[in-house]
């Protein structure tokens, strides 16, 4: 079973704050109270490509992470927007 990307997003946090990654957790975070529905996925999507650059060289495990949830929010947007 998949999740719904915002918990995806919340696991994803809690995986960045254990490797070290606190600003960026905490990004997340705030991300993921400060929004709902679309605007949330949208927010989540904006918040991970801004992650995807601060993390990219330096942890590997983490970008692809941050990217999967990534590719996981385009596909929910695309899909809602040919749907609606």
């Amino acid at each position: 079973m998949t999740d719904d990307p915002a918990t995806r997003a919340t696991r994803l946090a809690k995986q960045l704050k254990q490797s070290g990654h606190h600003a960026a957790s905490a990004d997340l975070d705030a991300t993921l109270t400060g929004h709902r529905g679309n605007a949330l996925l949208e927010a989540l999507r904006e918040t991970c490509q801004t992650l995807l650059t601060a993390v990219e060289s330096l942890d590997p495990a983490s970008y692809n992470a941050i990217e999967e949830l990534r590719l996981d929010l385009d596909r929910h947007l695309n899909t809602g927007r040919t749907s609606g």
